[in-house]
């Protein structure tokens, strides 16, 4: 794999790790209005979970497609960087999470 390619791929590859869970943090949100007693659930926050999920979706699995066909050695950067975007933005969740409440 080339270098350009290898940089590109680790530097989008949390950006789309970043989106997926944007996109589940959205779905949370829809979720909670939606059940609130006489309020009708807004079509626009569910279309842009679906909108903010597919190329995060789309993107991770091209990444790491391109990853395991070159058989990337240095795809772990990637990886290490996707867990550091699900460690920082667990605080977020946890957040969105208690809004469930």
């Amino acid at each position: 794999m080339k270098k350009k390619l290898r940089i590109t791929l680790t530097v989008l590859s949390p950006v789309f790790w970043l989106l997926i869970h944007i996109a589940i943090s959205l779905s949370l949100f829809y979720w909670r209005i939606s059940n609130e007693p006489g309020v009708a659930g807004p079509q626009g926050l569910l279309w842009s979970c679906f909108i903010v999920f597919t190329p995060g979706l789309i993107g991770t699995v091209a990444a790491n497609a391109m990853f395991i066909k070159y058989r990337e050695k240095r795809a772990w950067v990637a990886w290490v960087l996707n867990a550091a975007i699900s460690i920082l933005y667990a605080p977020v969740m946890f957040l969105t999470l208690l809004m469930m409440v």
